[in-house]
């Protein structure tokens, strides 16, 4: 699926395919004009943080040494820590995940042994407190390896024959979404109840409850982050 494939739904449904666009495909960079470029890349972000499966990738991430650990710079979370691994990469066993508070609570010092030991039986991880930090036991050696499934930050579109890193099951959510953006802007077409219509849309088809404050436009001027206007539960 490319870019393309969501503009021309989302051009179709505003009836914007002629050139020139109202809204167009493309942001040259250093645009500060909003365009369905803007509003895909903000659609893919919105989908990765409400569904995390949508991104997810199986790694192998090489530890520091100690029990606290940090995601790469392109992991938006970590889901699931699988196998411990040798430094050739062949798997030893399976690891548990457990609760962090639980292991304060019942064992207080597994924060002491300094990383010597037979390698990796636990993890912990709570996405609410710190969404880039994970928790190892016993204390990981330096250059330990984990085999693990993390959700990958979207790469950003940059054209409209650009791949997108997400599977076609996703096609509708992304439409709903910057179709939400466009209804949602400070524009001629812009239309509350259909931008609200179509945020409810997008919670649907990802299974979660959004929520609207319609009293102010969305007024999106670059890719960084689009106005987060909704909750999800």
């Amino acid at each position: 699926m490319k870019a393309k494939d969501v503009y021309k739904t989302v051009s179709s449904r505003l009836q914007d395919l002629s050139e020139p666009r109202r809204w167009p495909w493309d942001a040259p960079s250093g645009d500060a004009d909003p365009s369905l470029q803007v509003f895909l890349n903000n659609a893919l972000l919105n989908i990765a943080l409400h569904r995390p499966d949508s991104t997810a990738k199986s790694d192998i991430k090489t530890l520091v040494q100690g029990h606290m650990q940090t995601l790469d710079s392109d992991d938006l979370s970590l889901l699931e820590c699988v196998r411990y691994m040798d430094e050739d990469e062949k798997p030893i066993r399976a690891v548990t995940r457990v609760e962090r508070s639980e292991m304060d609570a019942y064992l207080v010092d597994w924060y002491s042994d300094n990383g010597e030991n037979d390698g990796i039986w636990n993890w912990a991880y709570d996405r609410m407190t710190n969404p880039f930090i994970y928790w190892v036991y016993p204390g990981a050696k330096k250059d330990a390896k984990l085999e693990m499934v993390v959700s990958k930050r979207p790469i950003k579109v940059e054209g409209p024959e650009d791949d997108l890193e997400i599977s076609e099951l996703f096609k509708s959510a992304l439409d709903a979404w910057v179709l939400f953006e466009v209804m949602a802007s400070d524009t001629s077409d812009a239309n509350w109840q259909k931008a609200s219509q179509y945020l409810q849309s997008f919670g649907q088809i990802l299974g979660v409850k959004m929520e609207i404050d319609m009293s102010f436009p969305v007024r999106v001027r670059n890719s960084e982050g689009a106005k987060m206007l909704m909750g999800a539960e």
